[in-house]
This record gives structure tokens, C-alpha cells and sequence, in this order.
């Protein structure tokens, strides 16, 4: 996309004195961006429901395999280990959450990476020695990029175990309802 915005400044560059040339060059670059736009419409929306379909399968496989394995286990480990509400807040959250893992986001990083790559590739193509110098830019980005995800990591199993209380907390107050319903429903 960026060698046809380079067209398009070129066409205006080369053809300052015949409008008409000018006209010609553009019209030409806009209608190679129609069909770019167009070819990346079609490819990301492929990309994008193959990735989700693939996602969506998984946390399916893995909700079922989670199920059977807690089914599995005797009952002194719901007593000892954990309770059903935390079961069912762990299964509910980590399933989405290696779903969207799973999901979008790996054909995201796998078309962010060949991006990167292949910006680099014409850039060194291009101009060799400014993309050196550019170069230098991308230590404070990728340190300030690990630090980021380190603190969302965190966030992130904060907010979970949060919510496996959470969910354990409604599961015995529901619990205590029934058992006031079920005392007093005589009255």
C-alpha cells in the first residue's frame, strides 16, 4: 500500500506541467487501491472467520475435556481443592479467554509479523540506509510492549481469581435462598 501512495506522489511529482498526465497517473494508482482494498477485504474476512471457526472448536474441545476431568474427580475434592462455583467461574472465563487466544488473535499475529517483515524487506529495498537508522526505534518499543503484557497478565489473573469468588459467593447465597424458601414455604 505504501509503494501505490508512493505512485500517487510520484504522478503528482513527474507531471506538474501536463494536468492531464496528472489525471491519467492518478486515476490509474486509485484503481490498483480499489482492487488492493478489495483483495484485503475478501482475504481478512477469510482470515478472520477461519481463525474464529477454529477458536470456537477448541474452547468447545476443551470446555468438554474440563467437564469430564472435574466429573471424574471424588467428591472430597470439591470440599478440599475448590467448589462449583469456582468450576463453573474456570470454565466459563478460561475457556473464552483461550478461545480468543486461540481465535483471532493468532491469525492477527501472523499477519502482523509477515507485515513487519515484509515492511522491512521493502524498506531495506528502498532505501537501505534510512531504514537503519529507523532501526533504532524498535528496543524502547518492543520493551515498552513486554512490560505492557506483563502487567495485563497480571490484571488479567487478578480479574479471574475475582471472579471464581465471585462466582462462589452467588453460588451460596442462591443456596441460602432455597433453604429459607424450602423453611418457610409453609406460611
Amino acid at each position: 500500500m505504501s509503494l501505490l501512495l508512493g505512485e500517487v506522489i510520484n504522478a503528482f511529482g513527474h507531471n506538474q506541467i501536463n494536468i492531464h498526465r496528472v489525471v491519467n497517473a492518478v486515476s490509474k494508482v486509485s484503481l490498483k487501491f480499489a482492487y488492493l482494498a478489495v483483495g484485503c477485504g475478501v482475504v481478512s474476512f477469510v482470515q478472520v472467520s477461519s481463525w474464529m471457526i477454529t477458536g470456537e472448536r477448541q474452547a468447545a474441545r476443551i470446555r468438554s475435556l474440563y467437564l469430564k476431568n472435574i466429573l471424574r474427580q471424588d467428591i472430597s475434592f470439591f470440599d478440599k481443592e475448590t467448589n462449583t462455583g469456582e468450576v463453573v467461574g474456570r470454565i466459563s472465563g478460561d475457556t473464552v479467554r483461550i478461545q480468543d487466544a486461540m481465535g483471532e488473535k493468532v491469525g492477527k499475529f501472523i499477519q502482523l509479523s509477515s507485515t513487519f517483515v515484509g515492511s522491512f524487506v521493502v524498506a531495506f529495498v528502498q532505501g537501505w540506509l534510512l531504514t537503519l537508522v529507523m532501526l533504532t526505534s524498535i528496543p524502547p518499543i518492543v520493551v515498552s510492549g513486554s512490560v505492557m503484557s506483563v502487567m495485563v497478565a497480571k490484571m488479567a489473573s487478578h480479574g479471574q481469581t475475582t471472579y471464581a469468588k465471585a462466582a462462589t459467593l452467588v453460588e451460596q447465597t442462591i443456596g441460602s435462598i432455597r433453604t429459607v424458601i424450602d423453611k418457610f414455604s409453609y406460611i
